[in-house]
């Protein structure tokens, strides 16, 4: 990884004619970075043993248990420095498995934390990276751009017996253009062992022979770099320095910028399906859950090879891009399945995800969430071999406004389709994020029996008086002033509830008739310490 690095630093600073002041990029360097990796262990990922193929009564088990598994994921954000006209940024992806997971994990849990801080590691030196290209670009003098490195991370596969993540780095540092590059790491869910190319295919001179004519149907006119050849490729393998990824119905491999073709190749994508070599696959690739969720990013080139049977036909890729539009600056994303295309969404929008939908039923179905204004709409299309028939289900339709923020978690990521969590903003003594549990109806719609919200934050009231409210056993009690309150759930509209130091559940009845609010007829500033209101 270093290698890349610094090759791509490299390439960039041979096409960088722009510059900067000298004390724009000193500051960067003494401000933005004072302690850059000093609470980050030394990444050792590409050491770790993977623990090889299990049993047959191990994957027995495994099997009976195979589900997939609800994970966590958020982007953040390392800092951020504008003086002068020059403007440096950096960010990086934190993964957890979630402790509502029904299967405790323990090693994936450590494996998932580790490799978040190796991601976190990674975005600081490259934050340093990028303050010295600065301060190089200073010392020639020109135009000072943009720099930003962003680790952005997609969920390719997420079950009790694998893990699969894709992570996409951009980088830009003043070059001709900005450059990026993808990293493919796949987990034994079970032992947290990062697996290698080797542990998921018995012979590797066949990989890499299927994957040579992959690129070469690719490139049926040459364009390839001179010396990229079957050979070459086949070291890489052996070397497992390819980014491959595993998908519902196969290997993937994403060959980045520069990697075996010019930039004006773009990102090239190959997959070697299971069904091509049954006896070559470990048997943990094969299987799957009956229903399950892959995560799409609308802003790559990467596709995802879906292993679905329609009654009319054989979707065999999906994948969604945006499209600018020039009047009104319009956002386009179109999904393609099997080379058609389909435009799912049409409108002004921000930031959005989607996500590829297995259910039990056979049905197959893309979920886009588009924020357009203050909420957040939800464009279903559903799956056919043919394209796209595209429904939308807005907020008044039965789902609630989510609550787009900079900087804020927008949606939980979607790894199980009967089971997953929709984000929404609520403002209940304090300004919070709000959590309901979906799953998917027989016509991919989703539904909920929870109508309230589950309150998940990191900080607590005190009251600053003595004060009575209602028992979830029933009756009532008075709590003195001091009591800490912590934050359970809301309907939010009526009342909060909340949890005492000593393990007692309160509710609370709040009057949002009129600002502030009021509870047991009483201002709420004068009743709580520690409230947190947005803006």
């Amino acid at each position: 990884m270093k290698k890349i690095l610094a090759m791509l630093l490299v390439v960039m600073m041979l096409f960088s004619l722009t510059g900067c002041g000298l004390s724009a990029a000193q500051q960067i360097l003494d401000e933005l970075l004072p302690e850059s990796g000093a609470d980050v262990p030394p990444s050792d990922t590409e050491d770790t043993e993977s623990e090889g193929t299990p049993g047959e009564e191990d994957l027995l088990a495994a099997e009976i248990a195979l589900k997939p598994l609800p994970l966590y994921c958020a982007p953040r954000e390392g800092g951020e420095y504008n003086d002068e006209g020059l403007s440096l940024s950096y960010r990086w992806e934190e993964i957890a498995l979630r402790e509502t997971a029904e299967l405790p994990l323990p090693e994936l849990r450590e494996a998932l934390q580790k490799l978040s801080a190796e991601r976190k590691a990674q975005a600081l030196q490259n934050a340093e990276d990028l303050a010295a290209t600065a301060q190089a670009d200073a010392e020639n003098g020109g135009y000072a751009p943009a720099y930003a490195y962003e680790d952005d991370m997609t969920v390719r596969r997420a079950d009790s017996l694998l893990i699969s993540l894709l992570f996409c780095s951009r980088y830009n540092a003043g070059g001709a253009h900005p450059a990026r590059w993808y990293e493919g790491i796949t987990l034994d869910a079970r032992t947290g062992a990062v697996l290698t190319i080797q542990d998921v295919f018995a012979d590797t001179d066949i990989l890499a022979q299927a994957i040579w004519d992959e690129v070469e149907a690719l490139f049926p006119d040459g364009g390839l770099y001179e010396g990229m050849n079957a050979e070459k490729l086949g070291r890489m393998v052996e070397e497992n320095s390819l980014p491959w990824v595993l998908d519902p119905a196969g290997l993937t491999v994403v060959f980045s910028e520069y990697m075996i073709a010019p930039y004006a190749a773009g990102i090239s994508c190959v997959t070697i399906p299971y069904s091509w070599y049954p006896e070559q696959f470990d048997v943990r690739c094969t299987q799957l859950p009956e229903a399950y969720a892959v995560e799409l990013d609308p802003l790559s080139d990467v596709p995802v090879f879906f292993d679905v049977v329609p009654e009319d036909g054989y979707v065999d890729s999906v994948s969604a891009w945006n499209v600018m539009q020039d009047e009104w600056y319009s956002e386009q994303v179109t999904v393609g399945i099997n080379g058609s295309e389909a435009v799912l969404y049409d409108g002004l929008s921000g930031a959005q995800s989607a996500y590829l939908l297995r259910m039990k039923n056979g049905m197959s179905a893309v979920y886009l969430f588009v924020s357009d204004g203050p909420g957040t709409d939800l464009h279903i299309g559903l799956l056919d071999a043919g394209g796209i028939c595209s429904q939308t289900l807005v907020p008044d339709a039965g789902l609630p406004s989510l609550y787009m923020q900079e900087g804020g978690l927008y949606l939980e990521l979607l790894t199980d389709p009967e089971n997953f969590r929709l984000s929404f903003f609520v403002e209940m003594l304090s300004s919070m994020q709000g959590i309901r549990v979906y799953k998917t109806q027989p016509d991919a719609s989703p539904y909920t029996a929870q109508q309230d919200y589950l309150l998940e934050n990191d900080f607590e009231l005190t009251l600053l008086r003595p004060m009575t409210f209602a028992l979830s056993e029933g009756g009532e009690k008075e709590f003195a002033a001091g009591t800490q309150l912590t934050f359970l759930a809301t309907d939010g509209s009526t009342w909060v509830d909340m949890c005492t130091g000593t393990g007692e559940e309160v509710r609370i009845y709040v009057d949002k008739s009129d600002w502030p609010d009021r509870v047991n007829g009483m201002d709420v500033f004068d009743c709580f310490d520690g409230m947190m209101y947005a803006g």
